[in-house]
């Protein structure tokens, strides 16, 4: 792990709302990544992929592209974006196809088809489709997301991009050491949540996207160091989640951290990302880009909005809990328990500065402890 600590959970700024019913329809926001480690342009379904011979069938695998073969001149070069929108996989792509199923890649190395076979022992309450997406990509939550939305519980990216236009919370990437070509074989990439300077009545300033746009770093995603009196030291220059072994091949930067805070002290683990870089004036940016990794399945659970004494959290937690396709260290051995869930999203990030670290702000809890679903497990599911 790159510097995460693993024991840390921190609630910060996480968008949530009970179940209401507004103007006939059910609204429920669901728990929408506040740092969506991670607009809408589609990542294209042939980059990086490569073909298998599976026990069961053969299939093409939707992966990274893989790290250059010959070293090449290093670079200096340093910049830092911000992720403008996020697109979640919650609504149907241009070709009218459903969008979760064409993001992410292949985490388990297995062709999932509606009949099987799972890449790892799938408990009884695991009732959803876990059918793979197209070459085998693996983002069980997009689809969680989509039915939801599909259901009337309202859109998932439309809330979260909200967050990002009004300044309140979204991803930073810093990028050292790159060379400015298409291909570099060795650079860093480090991976913030962030959110804008907050004025006198605390409300966040707007970005502008001009890339003068200044982001300050919540605490969580920075090493703490020791101060010379003994006290903690918060430094946006010492990132918690970095990959200093990240590459460029044919203009795709690649990425990948053994676990990344998300949400609300969520961990994703196994992340790994890309994304096309692209000039922006005297500046890059980073386009078609995508995060995908294993969330734990209570960790799905958790992320629900309502409390568990609301009339419809038996039926959200059925839902949540039903997705569970993959496991979450990694093993996928079919053997291995189905405990986490899979997921994946895409995002444009364009030029911004890296601010200072803050501990942003303190949300309300949603539920009392004792019906807050954080308490609350998919195995008592029968």
């Amino acid at each position: 792990m790159h510097g995460a600590h693993a024991n840390h959970r921190v609630r910060c700024s996480r968008t949530r709302s009970r179940d209401v019913t507004r103007g006939g329809r059910r609204k429920l926001v669901i728990a929408t990544l506040s740092t969506l480690p991670w607009t809408g342009a589609a990542c294209s379904s042939f980059e990086g992929l490569s073909l298998r011979q599976d026990s069961q069938t053969k299939c093409a695998s939707a992966g990274v592209p893989p790290a250059p073969l010959l070293v090449v001149a290093s670079g200096d070069t340093e910049f830092v974006v911000a992720v403008r929108a996020y697109d979640l996989g919650d609504s149907d792509d241009d070709a009218g196809a459903n969008g979760f199923a064409r993001m992410g890649f292949d985490l388990d190395d297995t062709c999932t088809g509606s009949n099987g076979p799972a890449s790892c022992a799938e408990p009884p309450w695991a009732s959803a489709n876990h059918a793979d997406g197209t070459d085998g990509r693996d983002n069980a939550i997009g689809a969680l997301l989509y039915r939801l939305r599909q259901m009337n519980y309202g859109p998932a990216t439309p809330a979260l991009n909200g967050q990002i236009d009004s300044g309140t919370i979204t991803t930073l990437l810093r990028v050292r050491g790159y060379n400015g070509l298409g291909t570099d074989d060795r650079l860093e990439v480090s991976l913030y949540a962030a959110t804008r300077p907050r004025g006198p009545d605390l409300a966040a300033s707007r970005p502008r996207w001009d890339g003068t746009d200044v982001w300050d770093v919540l605490e969580p995603w920075v090493r703490v160091t020791a101060g010379s009196d003994g006290g903690p030291v918060y430094d946006a220059m010492q990132p918690a989640f970095v990959d200093d072994h990240a590459y460029v091949n044919d203009g795709v930067l690649v990425a990948r951290w053994d676990s990344l805070v998300v949400g609300a002290g969520d961990h994703l683990q196994g992340a790994m990302m890309q994304a096309r870089v692209v000039p922006s004036g005297d500046a890059w940016s980073l386009e078609n880009a995508t995060i995908a990794g294993r969330l734990r399945i209570d960790d799905v659970l958790m992320s629900g909005t309502t409390c568990t004494d609301a009339p419809t959290y038996p039926e959200l937690k059925r839902l949540a809990c039903g997705v569970a396709d993959i496991n979450f260290e990694g093993s996928d051995k079919r053997g291995a328990p189905c405990d986490a869930a899979s997921w994946a999203w895409q995002f444009r990030a364009d030029p911004a500065k890296l601010g200072v670290v803050t501990t942003g702000t303190t949300p309300v809890p949603l539920c009392p402890p004792e019906t807050s679903p954080a308490n609350d497990h998919c195995n008592t599911l029968h």
